[in-house]
């Protein structure tokens, strides 16, 4: 019997008079029944530091597909590293970067995963393999970027 739907309402009181188990209810004997059920608390968000990339060549921009299971499985999204990074951090995976600029911070709130990023634009002498290279307008215009990087799509 599903008590939690059709007696012990959440938010407006219990209908007592139609329990079945009245008798053996702690909270009515309690005088108490409007305090229950009580809720349990939300789990905290788990908080993920996150590095944004946004590499560049000749105009064009670096996007990759995530992987298809996961958060925002299968989305186009910028390269990123797990994770705070430096510059100096990117110019030894980079280097053959011609410059590397902080580029901002930005957050996202999912229902269970908090996102810390931060940015970097990374200046290339020229297209790095594994990625998809289309120009901003490009990517404004005909990929689908979740929101979680709507701040690093505006700097393009």
């Amino acid at each position: 019997m599903e008590l939690g739907e059709t007696v012990c309402l959440p938010n407006t009181e219990p209908l007592c008079e139609r329990c079945p188990v009245a008798s053996l209810c702690l909270a009515r004997q309690e005088g108490e029944p409007s305090r229950y059920p009580v809720r349990s608390a939300p789990k905290a968000r788990r908080i993920e530091e996150r590095t944004v990339l946004l590499l560049c060549s000749d105009h064009q921009y670096a996007i990759r597909r995530r992987e298809e299971k996961g958060l925002l499985a299968g989305l186009w999204e910028f390269p990123s590293l797990d994770g705070v990074r430096s510059a100096d951090d990117l110019a030894e995976l980079f280097p053959e970067a011609l410059s590397i600029t902080a580029s901002g911070s930005a957050k996202h709130i999912f229902s269970h995963v908090e996102w810390h990023m931060t940015g970097y634009l990374v200046l290339l002498p020229r297209p790095l393999p594994g990625y998809v290279w289309e120009t901003a307008d490009a990517i404004r215009e005909s990929y689908s970027i979740p929101t979680a990087f709507k701040y690093y799509r505006n700097q393009l």
